[in-house]
Parts: structure tokens; C-alpha cells; sequence
């Protein structure tokens, strides 16, 4: 359902800021996972300004279902992180099984993960890490947002995702950096308890975790990619 002006809440006047095309694409481009912050503080303005970002984004017929958790709390983020390390130890101890690994190709996100080429390495580097103090999921970032939505919404996840990428963007246009945290979306998927002490709404389901903060790392280059297969037709 498009938005309809009722007369209660008359709609906002907006022009076209009219953007130079070729800018704008270098803008999108240069959009980079951090995992590097400094020890800085994030204004409660700045991440109200993102939210109206998110809030702004269209969504499924309208229905704006999503909502934010944002943690800031060093004892929240902790959990998180420590719920995610304890799945990452059973991920990679299953893993080493080879039965277990074809097994898990029967399953669809599984499948995807198992194909890249590098798993092994990864899950080796991911074994070192857990062995130190080092935060592997959050990297210390100040912010961490959590999109959710209720666990009946039929197109939820592509909601939280569309308002998340909005937000990372404009995120990145005050010099913020942001990075997409797929292990603590999976674990708090699972984890009803974690999600009860971290705050998020009972009858809520995950679909979006990303941290914030100002980057340690000034990117100067733009990595390769592959280009999107495409046709035309």
C-alpha cells in the first residue's frame, strides 16, 4: 500500500537535492566494512538522525515494521559477544567433522557457507581468535543497532535490510563507519534468552545486526569485485 496523505499528518514538503550521478556512485562505491574504531563516543543526535534515515526507507505495503535496538551498554554488547564465541566454538568443532560437513550441505544457508574455498583457513583463524581476548563479532565498535521485526511479518527481513543499508550510508556521509555482523544475527536468531537480556521485543525475530563508529582506517581505494552477471532480456 503507498503512502497516502489523510489530512491528519500532511506530508512533509521535499525537493530533489539533485546529486551529481557520477559523485553519488563513487559515494556508493567507497562503502567499506570497518572493523577498526576509535575509542569515541557517538552523539545521541547523530544515531537520531540515522534512525529518521531507516524510518524514511520504503518498505513491503507500507507496513514499517521494523524496530531498533540500539546497544551501547559495554555489559549488553558482552553478552552478544559471548553468545556469538560460544556458537563459533561449536561451528568450528562440527565443522572438522567431514560427515557433519556433508550433512550440513542439505542445508541452504549452509550450503553457501560450506562452498567457499577458504572455509578451512577461516575456521582455523577463527579457533585462534577464540582463544584470545580479542572481540572477533564487534571490534569493539561503540554502537551496535539491531533491526528486528515481529516474527509473523511475512517480508520483515527485507524491510530491516532496506532501512539497514539506508542508514550504514548515511552513516557513511558524517564519517561514520559501519559493518554488517552476520554471526551476531544468526546467534541472536537462535538464542531466546540472549535476546530477552539484550532488550529486544519477546514476539521478535533478527534480521539485521551492523555496528557504528568512527573509523581508525581512511580507505583510499576501491578493493576489486566481480562484476554482476547480468541479461538483458
Amino acid at each position: 500500500m503507498a503512502a497516502v496523505e489523510d489530512g491528519k499528518e500532511p506530508f512533509i514538503n521535499w525537493k530533489d537535492p539533485a546529486f551529481d550521478p557520477e559523485a553519488l556512485q563513487v559515494f556508493l562505491a567507497g562503502k567499506r566494512s570497518v572493523r577498526e574504531f576509535h575509542d569515541r563516543e557517538v552523539p545521541r543526535g547523530v544515531l537520531e538522525k540515522m534512525l529518521e534515515v531507516g524510518a524514511y526507507t520504503s518498505t513491503a505495503s507500507n507496513v514499517q515494521d521494523w524496530h531498533a535496538t540500539i546497544v551501547t551498554s559495554p555489559e549488553k554488547k558482552a553478552i552478544i559477544v559471548k553468545g556469538v564465541r560460544k556458537m563459533q566454538a561449536l561451528l568450528c568443532k562440527a565443522l572438522k567433522n567431514k560427515a557433519v560437513r556433508s550433512l550440513a550441505k542439505l542445508v541452504p544457508i549452509a550450503k553457501a557457507y560450506l562452498a567457499d574455498p577458504y572455509l578451512m583457513d577461516k575456521l582455523k583463524m577463527m579457533e585462534e581468535e577464540l582463544q584470545s581476548e580479542h572481540d572477533n563479532v564487534f571490534f569493539n565498535a561503540p554502537v551496535v543497532v539491531i533491526l528486528s521485526t515481529d516474527k509473523n511479518s511475512s517480508l520483515g527481513a527485507a524491510n530491516c535490510h532496506l532501512a539497514g543499508s539506508a542508514m550504514m550510508y548515511a552513516l557513511q556521509a558524517r564519517g561514520i563507519g559501519s559493518c554488517y555482523i552476520g554471526f551476531a544475527e544468526q546467534m541472536l536468531i537462535r538464542s531466546k534468552s540472549i535476546r530477552a537480556r539484550v532488550g529486544i521485543p519477546r514476539a521478535h525475530k533478527v534480521h539485521m545486526v551492523f555496528t557504528l563508529g568512527y573509523s581508525k582506517v581512511k580507505y583510499c581505494r576501491l578493493p576489486h569485485r566481480k562484476k554482476m552477471p547480468v541479461k538483458f532480456v
